[in-house]
């Protein structure tokens, strides 16, 4: 009985915090501000697609102010990147790639520290980021079981889950 009332009580509190909030209304140059701070920032990495997860309000516009992902960047995969020349998903992710690694852009090639150095990823800060943080969370090997197959169906590419295959040494 205690439970259901305490839960009752919860719920009263909620409805009524929310119809207060409904009747706030921010105009004026305030209103990005705090949208940005309440929703947080919607850039996508341009290489694994992941949101980025930097509090912007810190510096504004200053050289350190980059987008990044500390919690870790997600496989390639669900950007629908694959091997060049070929139809098979890459699982590899942005943390795992070292200057040197070669890259293809268009047909040319490239390196990871020159896609690093052009726009867009010049917005994004790759460095001090673990390496292998979203591999020991695991979160994107679980994620990418869901929904791989239908990533790789709608980028018309070879669906697989060998995660190993794709890890550099």
């Amino acid at each position: 009985v205690y439970k259901r009332q305490s839960l009752n009580r919860a719920a009263e509190n909620f409805e009524k915090k929310t119809s207060d909030l409904s009747k706030l209304h921010i105009v004026g140059k305030e209103k990005p501000k705090y949208k940005k701070s309440a929703v947080g920032c919607l850039e996508k990495c341009p290489m694994c697609h992941r949101i980025c997860d930097v509090d912007h309000n810190d510096k504004p516009g200053s050289p350190e102010d980059l987008h990044a992902c500390h919690r870790g960047h997600q496989h390639f995969g669900f950007a629908g990147i694959e091997y060049y020349q070929t139809t098979t998903v890459c699982l590899d992710h942005c943390s795992n790639q070292k200057d040197e690694d070669v890259w293809y852009k268009g047909g040319e090639k490239t390196t990871w520290g020159q896609l690093k150095k052009e726009y867009p990823m010049n917005k994004w800060d790759y460095s001090g980021i673990p390496a292998e943080l979203a591999i020991k969370l695991g979160r994107f090997k679980l994620a990418w079981k869901f929904v791989g197959r239908a990533i790789c169906e709608n980028h018309k590419l070879d669906y697989h889950e060998d995660f190993e295959k794709d890890k550099r040494s």
